[in-house]
């Protein structure tokens, strides 16, 4: 089971449901997380257009903005390549979820001259790579070319698997001896990618802390939460154990996980101005909400555990509970500065 904490709770991560189904122990396969000492394990998709495979290595939100005056809205799902903002597949799905696959925009060699697939066939299989993860094996078929493939048709294979799904959307920058952490990007004029914390920042974070050992601080941007809180915990746990402070811009929007992970720095700043929202964390696949829970519910337990690490018993759990009855996990609770500073959010 996994719980997502996300401020836009778009239904890709229905997939979640692909968590826990595989109770086949093979000597093959092994666990997503093993310990701090080590990154996650990762399993990457991937498209294949005349015999020449692309790695996949994360799926993200496509929000639209139709006019000026309006509100950015999903628009579709995007799977990318490893440390890069250019879709490789646009997914348009009924209501969002996966996995039925309606239209397939396959943007190889380039989103003029790629394929559009709306004839898919899709199989659920059991990964090879990742205990207790399925994978989705998909075909679009006879994909009609775009652009210089005009008049051409191509079967084309896809892989998406549960990492990419658990992956998030992070990127860090590093300058000086800060790193610059955030989750939504724009990508054109009126076109947004949103995400979350997932699998990818826990292994960002790792990798930073053994090749930049100069950095001290990372600092949060525009954060929507998190999309994978099992491992979202642990790079909280790893930003703490490597001694890295944490901190908050003016121009800083946090909410949800990346409080949570904001928690965990050994100095915790924040300048006038910044967001800090907290809601509910749920489990869609279960129709759980942390907030309709009784208090005594062992399905607490994990998150206790976490915020009482960061800040201290019995503080820790007190701010959770605080933050699961905020607002629901569809809305979102802005925290005054005095509230941060009641539950010794803030050091300085």
């Amino acid at each position: 089971m996994y719980m997502n904490k996300v401020v836009i709770l778009v239904l890709l991560f229905a997939l979640l449901m692909l968590s826990g189904c595989n109770n086949d122990k093979g000597n093959n396969r092994v666990n997503e997380f093993v310990s701090l000492e080590q990154m996650a394990n990762y399993e990457n998709g991937s498209v294949t257009v005349d015999g020449d495979t692309v790695a996949l290595a994360y799926i993200g939100q496509l929000l639209i903005q139709p006019d000026p005056q309006q509100e950015y809205q999903f628009f579709a799902l995007a799977a990318f390549g490893e440390d890069d903002q250019t879709p490789l597949l646009v997914m348009s799905t009924e209501d969002g979820f996966l996995p039925d696959f309606q239209e397939i925009m396959v943007n190889l060699p380039d989103a003029d001259n790629g394929f559009y697939c709306d004839d898919n066939t899709v199989e659920e299989m059991a990964s090879t790579v990742i205990l207790d993860a399925k994978i989705y094996s998909l075909v679009g078929h006879d994909c009609s070319g775009s652009g210089e493939n005009t008049g051409l048709t191509k079967d084309i294979p896809i892989v998406i698997t549960l990492s990419m799904v658990v992956a998030g959307t992070s990127a860090i920058g590093i300058v000086d001896d800060k790193a610059y952490l955030d989750t939504e990007f724009q990508l054109g004029e009126n076109l947004r990618l949103s995400g979350g914390l997932g699998t990818r920042t826990y292994n960002q974070v790792f990798d930073l802390v053994k090749k930049h050992p100069q950095v001290t601080t990372i600092v949060e941007g525009n954060i929507s939460g998190s999309i994978h809180d099992d491992i979202n915990m642990q790079t909280g746990r790893l930003i703490r154990i490597s001694g890295l402070s944490t901190h908050l811009l003016s121009t800083s929007d946090i909410a949800s996980g990346a409080v949570d992970l904001f928690c965990s720095g050994n100095r915790r700043t924040m300048e006038d101005g910044a967001a800090f929202g907290v809601h509910s964390w749920s489990d869609t696949e279960e129709g759980i909400e942390a907030g309709s829970l009784p208090v005594d519910s062992p399905l607490h337990n994990a998150q206790i555990a976490y915020f009482n690490e960061m800040l201290g018993e019995p503080i820790g759990k007190d701010f959770y509970f605080f933050t699961i009855n905020a607002a629901p996990a569809d809305d979102i609770y802005y925290m005054s500065r005095s509230e941060i500073e009641s539950f010794g959010i803030l050091t300085d």
